[in-house]
């Protein structure tokens, strides 16, 4: 069968065409990972959750708090047969019902009584270790029955310990107790032979976890839009406080690993700042009572106009507006002799979509005096020592916070002094007449490869792509068929 090399140039042609245009395509997928994030609370080993009613899981614990292992029951040793030993493992959770009480020192961490959300404290853990000693006719040379059972005890090495003893991860006690055990006369002989059962049980309370187990904790719930939660762990002595500070926020908590077994974990709200839910402090005056609440809207649709205006005027981003109410001797005034401080906590969402830049905050005033004149005014604002925004007004009615923002200084934005230095010692090796304004520039809103061209923007490729291969492909064909024709 003959193939036309007409057909077949153009044909490979579009099909690679086609490949071009999809390589892009399948670089630029982007797969919606959104999940619901749901934490499991309990023991873990390396990230695997520990099952304590599965026995594996159980031996592995047990070994790691304690040594011991579980044994089949054999004899006692090759020379004592009649008397065999056997042991189990055992363990099981402890819930606490240990009191929940905030103390003193986490209050004064937190500047007042902290609003808990949510309190506990991790499960302890019970580990038994129980070996059986069983006699059986165990002979003995004694020759009165109390010597015998006493020689017959002598053989398990365990004794009653006190429990609460401490130990590596917590506490422990062992008790040893005889179970129908008792010393039989021989018929032929005046000495004794024991039959019966010793007990020992070692009982560890486990208040700390060995290398590789953590406890998965889960308290609280999502915090509302205004609010941010810290997780305080508060040791057996009140005043053992730290801040956990790896916590992760999901659906059904706050997910973090209990340090240890016996403190008290606390989960607390502090009210952050927001645009839609300003913190500002009250306002202390020993002449007026003064009032600032943020507003959804100013008092009148003509202040509203005239503060939009003055924010378009000044170049200023809207965030919040305000009324403050003065009264004097429970009269209204609405102007004072002295200005008055105010203060307002930064808006967290604000600064969060502009970090790394310059935020300069301003409050609109919009004020009408006692003979209708309605004056729009720009007040600069200070920041102090604690991060609040403060301004200053003799004058009250309605007023707004706005911002504007600017590219941080070097002094401001160590990165960006380290990233320009890069830059400036990259210009110093540019070849003489060469530049590196354009190509190879950084972008701010993505990469910019060597062509200028933003990294981050391929869209223009696969039709760039496409013509330039179907060009090759008409030009073969055309090359073609002249060599044909001649």
């Amino acid at each position: 069968m003959r193939l036309r090399l007409d057909k077949l140039v153009l044909s490979a042609g579009l099909a690679l065409a086609m490949v071009a245009t999809s390589i892009p395509a399948i670089a630029g997928v982007t797969t919606d990972t959104t999940t619901t994030k749901i934490a499991t609370e309990g023991l873990t080993l390396s990230d695997k959750t520990v099952d304590l009613s599965n026995s594996t899981d159980v031996a592995a614990f047990v070994k790691a708090v304690t040594g011991k292992e579980a044994a089949d029951t054999e004899a006692l040793s090759t020379k004592v047969t009649t008397v065999t030993k056997g042991t189990t493992v055992g363990a099981k959770k402890v819930v606490s019902d240990k009191e929940k009480t905030v103390g003193d020192t986490l209050k004064k961490i937190m500047g007042k009584t902290p609003a808990v959300v949510g309190s506990g404290i991790p499960d302890t853990y019970e580990i038994t270790v129980t070996t059986t000693y069983t006699y059986s006719s165990f002979p003995t040379e004694k020759t009165s029955a109390d010597d015998a059972v006493a020689a017959a005890k002598a053989l398990v090495e365990d004794k009653n310990v006190d429990a609460d003893t401490p130990f590596g991860y917590g506490t422990y006690g062992i008790t040893v107790t005889p179970k129908d055990l008792v010393a039989n006369a021989e018929a032929e002989a005046e000495t004794y032979t024991v039959s019966g059962k010793v007990e020992v049980v070692e009982t560890y309370t486990v208040n700390k976890l060995p290398s590789g187990y953590s406890f998965d904790f889960i308290l609280g719930g999502k915090p509302k839009e205004n609010e941010e939660y810290k997780v305080y762990r508060q040791g057996t002595d009140t005043t053992d406080v730290e801040e956990i500070t790896d916590v992760t926020e999901v659906d059904n908590g706050q997910y973090f690993v209990a340090s240890d077994l016996v403190s008290t974990y606390f989960v607390v709200a502090e009210t952050i700042s927001t645009a839609k839910t300003l913190v500002i402090p009250t306002v202390s005056n020993d002449t007026y009572e003064v009032t600032i609440e943020q507003k959804t809207a100013p008092s009148t649709d003509a202040a509203k106009t005239a503060i939009t205006k003055a924010e378009s005027d000044n170049g200023l981003t809207h965030v919040a507006y305000l009324n403050i109410a003065v009264l004097l001797n429970t009269n209204p005034v609405n102007k004072t002799d002295s200005a008055i401080s105010f203060k307002i906590a930064p808006p967290t969402d604000v600064v969060s979509a502009n970090e790394g830049k310059t935020i300069t905050w301003y409050v609109i005033r919009n004020h009408t005096d006692d003979s209708n004149n309605v004056t729009t005014t720009v007040l600069d604002t200070t920041i102090d020592s604690d991060g609040y925004i403060v301004f200053s007004s003799d004058q009250f009615s309605d007023f707004a916070l706005a911002y504007t923002v600017a590219a941080a200084t070097p002094a401001e934005n160590p990165a960006e002094e380290e990233k320009q230095s890069q830059e400036q010692q990259s210009g110093d090796a540019t070849p003489a007449g060469g530049s590196n304004s354009g190509s190879g520039s950084s972008s701010e809103n993505g990469t910019t490869s060597a062509t200028g061209v933003p990294g981050g923007d391929n869209s223009m490729m696969p039709l760039f792509m496409t013509t330039l291969l179907l060009a090759l492909c008409a030009g073969s064909l055309a090359i073609y068929k002249e060599k044909k024709t001649n």
